[in-house]
């Protein structure tokens, strides 16, 4: 899913990265261009990866979150570490809840 939506992101997609996006984004960002543009102002490592290589993941006791670390390499040479919340949702399938980003100071590149 993370994949699919950075591929997105890199497509151009707006309706496809949306998608991914869990029921509490949308509710805050109600709809696809304004989800995009955001995620183009504020997360632009994520918007527009230059390699990235899938890290560390956890999952909750009860199965209902699970974290995924993402080590990206931006445009601009700088390494990130972004951790993705997952939440589940009542199908049983996993959508993007939010995204924390730390700029990755003792990256080695990835």
């Amino acid at each position: 899913m993370i994949t699919q939506q950075i591929t997105a992101f890199l497509n151009n997609d707006i309706p496809a990265a949306y998608s991914f996006a869990s029921p509490e984004i949308k509710s805050a960002f109600p709809n696809a261009e304004r989800f995009f543009e955001m995620v183009k102002k504020s997360y632009e490592p994520v918007y527009r990866p230059g390699n990235f290589a899938f890290g560390r993941n956890q999952m909750s006791p009860d199965g209902t979150v699970a974290f995924q670390e993402v080590l990206i390499s931006a445009p601009d040479g700088k390494d990130w570490a972004v951790f993705y919340e997952l939440k589940r949702q009542r199908g049983g399938n996993f959508a993007i809840n939010g995204v924390r980003m730390m700029r990755e100071t003792n990256s080695q590149g990835i």
